[in-house]
């Protein structure tokens, strides 16, 4: 017979509140996540000041200091340091802590959270906390980010999707009555880029999204939660596989459409790319064994020449990969960004 165990034990009954401050001063920024519950986040990335001192006040109302303490819990999956601030002063019901922070010793988030831990070990009762060191209520959470997201690095146009029922699309803004049948013939994909139909926002081909795509993938990109987490990095790497695909295809396209130019002047040739061909072959001068100073007439002359131009886009998959951590190309020129 299998019997109900509730878990987690059932918490203090008074309310544990966490305020913070820092020095210098940053704006304490929230959000929501996928539950609607708030967050808090301190974006320490974007000043100057190399040591950051926040200050933790932490208020609970009839705690007993001879069997709990109150800690401050600093943890971060991405960061060698980890500590559970003890040392505070007390008045009243406020617990007062100090801590300061040295840039350069930390990554990514940091979570912060205030708790209340056995000091000695209590009669057990099951279903609650009796063992030394066992956690017996906590606050909610705030946290710091050292590291810039990569989605508020780019800059630029963004590529965004929408979700369309491949299977049987509907009418969508801006795209003609009958300008979605053909993604039928792509049921079973997961997207599809729309080269006829030119985003008026991001001027950029239309990307759609399949909705009847395979239910953990689409769980994840449901997912827009900014917290840490195993869900959120394989979202994240679900994103960056399309946004490395859909790079590739746009480049191709644009690339194919400067070697079958009419014209046989670099100049002309170049004019008369749609404005996003122009575009992305502009931020993927990197991606090429092209000079940036006489990129547009050398990138010509090679998609021109057969032998200079299988050996470009030969390299251009490794090329790829390899500048997916720089600050200014193709890849961090652009995001992909939710659209209805």
């Amino acid at each position: 017979m299998n019997k109900k165990f509730e878990y987690p034990y059932p918490m203090h009954d008074q309310v544990i509140e966490l305020k913070t401050s820092c020095n210098p001063v940053i704006e304490l920024e929230t959000s929501q996540d996928e539950n609607q519950s708030e967050i808090s986040t301190y974006n320490v990335y974007a000043i100057s000041a190399s040591t950051i001192t926040f200050e933790f006040t932490v208020t609970c109302k009839s705690v007993d200091d001879s069997n709990y303490s109150m800690v401050i819990n600093v943890n971060s999956p991405e960061s060698f340091f980890r500590h559970n601030l003890t040392q505070s002063t007390k008045k009243g019901d406020q617990y007062y802590f100090s801590y300061e922070f040295e840039k350069k010793d930390w990554t990514g988030l940091v979570t912060i959270q205030a708790l209340l831990i056995l000091k000695n070990n209590k009669k057990a009762i099951i279903g609650t906390p009796y063992k030394k060191g066992q956690k017996y209520g906590s606050s909610k959470e705030v946290f710091i980010r050292f590291t810039e997201p990569e989605e508020s690095k780019s800059s630029g146009k963004n590529l965004k999707f929408s979700w369309v029922n491949f299977a049987a699309p509907k009418k969508k803004s801006g795209v003609a009555m009958n300008g979605l049948k053909w993604l039928k013939d792509h049921k079973n994909d997961i997207y599809a880029i729309d080269y006829n139909n030119i985003d008026e926002d991001s001027q950029f081909p239309r990307v759609y999204l399949n909705k009847n795509m395979n239910r953990d993938h689409k769980k994840l990109m449901d997912n827009q939660s900014k917290r840490d987490g195993l869900n959120t990095s394989h979202r994240n790497i679900l994103f960056n596989k399309l946004a490395s695909e859909i790079t590739i295809l746009l480049v191709l396209e644009a690339i194919s459409s400067l070697k079958s130019s009419e014209y046989d002047s670099s100049v002309k040739a170049w004019e008369n790319l749609e404005p996003w061909e122009k575009n992305v072959l502009e931020k993927s001068y990197k991606l090429f064994d092209v000079s940036k100073e006489e990129y547009n007439d050398e990138l010509f002359r090679a998609v021109r020449n057969p032998l200079a131009y299988v050996k470009l886009i030969k390299n251009f998959p490794n090329k790829l990969q390899q500048s997916l951590n720089s600050s200014d190309t193709l890849m961090k020129g652009f995001k992909i960004r939710r659209n209805s």
